[in-house]
């Protein structure tokens, strides 16, 4: 039997081809590159090559809580991939292995403002808005804030909060 730090990077390269898959479908719209001598947005920041990578998210806050609350690892583990111009996260039962939860679109970062907009996943009402956070990276350590924007039949805005730990 595998334990999680062995299955994740088998997860992660399953959820990459994948995600290449999704991304490569030539009837999907993407944005167009820049043009010569302009930068795109990912390339803006000087923090932009440090969010690459694998992330697990170890804290959150949400919906008017007081103070921010550990992830419990044993229940259910939530991994983000963010690559140059793509992200992917998904949420997993470390003990079935089973993906609960999923989302993956592009994302790009302008000075301290990370954006992602959802494409493909679980949540329908998120796909196809852009969300804007505020990032700050303290060491191996991504924190993300700002207003969740949810569609659909009702259309709401909730605060969220999020602590990130690169998975090395």
């Amino acid at each position: 039997m595998m334990n999680t730090r062995q299955s994740i990077p088998i997860l992660t390269t399953a959820l990459i081809v994948l995600g290449g898959a999704f991304c490569a479908r030539p009837d999907i719209s993407h944005a167009q590159p820049p043009l010569p001598g302009q930068a795109s947005a990912v390339q803006r920041s000087p923090m932009a090559g440090q969010l690459n990578g694998t992330w697990r998210m170890i804290a959150t806050r949400q919906s008017g809580a007081s103070t921010i609350s550990d992830v419990p690892q044993e229940r259910q583990t939530k991994l983000k991939l963010i690559t140059t111009g793509h992200y992917v996260w998904y949420v997993y039962n470390p003990d079935t292995k089973e993906i609960a939860e999923s989302l993956s679109g592009t994302c790009s970062l302008d000075g301290g403002t990370y954006e992602e907009t959802a494409q493909y996943g679980s949540y329908p009402s998120l796909l196809g808005k852009s969300q804007h956070f505020t990032v700050k990276l303290e060491g191996d350590r991504m924190h993300l804030w700002g207003t969740l924007k949810m569609g659909g039949d009702n259309p709401s805005t909730r605060p969220l909060e999020e602590v990130w730990k690169r998975v090395k």
